[in-house]
């Protein structure tokens, strides 16, 4: 009965320490990436905008568990992923999860006419719950969706620049 005491008390410091230390994360995250392209802004838009060609430069998307029900709309195994507001300067998506959890995607187009550029910044922001594992979770978001977003980039930087 002692031993069950001790470790229940244990227990419910611990939660108490690693929800303490959860609350220094910030409930609200940030990744972000940029590139520069030597493209029409216009083909760079309609390459994001419509989830076709995202099969070019995005990478899963053309894995099986990927259906595109429409230019804006695909189901995927976990999550759903819709195209949202579309301007000549910004274009957004939202991935969508079967428990709830949501991810915004966010394209920010700047050209830059001087070098005949333009800078492409994908923004992906989360909100997150107060619970600590969601929290300490996220820890990895910049290391898991930072790679997989300057991979995606500099795939669509090599498709658009070659044509």
């Amino acid at each position: 009965m002692r031993l069950l005491k001790l470790a229940l008390i244990s227990f419910i410091v611990l939660f108490a320490i690693v929800t303490g230390i959860s609350l220094f994360i910030p409930s609200h995250v940030l990744v972000s990436r940029a590139v520069n392209i030597s493209a029409p802004p216009d083909s760079i838009v309609s390459n994001i905008s419509n989830l076709n060609r995202w099969k070019t430069w995005a990478a899963g998307m053309t894995d099986s568990s990927v259906h595109i029900l429409s230019p804006g709309e695909a189901r995927m195994a976990a999550a759903t992923l819709k195209i949202g507001e579309v301007t000549p300067s910004l274009v957004t998506a939202q991935w969508k999860s079967q428990r709830g959890d949501s991810l915004i995607a966010e394209f920010h187009l700047v050209s830059d006419s001087l070098h005949h550029v333009v800078v492409v910044q994908w923004i992906f922001r989360q909100d997150l719950a107060w619970y600590p594992w969601v929290k300490l979770g996220s820890l990895m978001n910049e290391k898991v969706l930072g790679g997989m977003m300057e991979k995606n980039l500099g795939q669509l930087k090599t498709q658009l620049e070659a044509h």
